[in-house]
């Protein structure tokens, strides 16, 4: 049996739907890193609701 160590990430930009694969043990910090830089978005980009 393979075990999955990915989990995919969903999210919405501009109106589009996002995914992204990552590690499922990643930090929260690390994954929203990795979003800004799969997405091109500024550093200064942050999450809210």
């Amino acid at each position: 049996t393979e075990i999955n160590e990915n989990k995919m990430v969903t999210f919405e930009y501009h109106n589009v739907e996002r995914r992204i694969l990552l590690h499922r043990n990643i930090r929260f910090g690390q994954m929203l890193d990795d979003i800004k830089l799969e997405f091109d978005l500024p550093a200064s980009a942050c999450l809210r609701e």
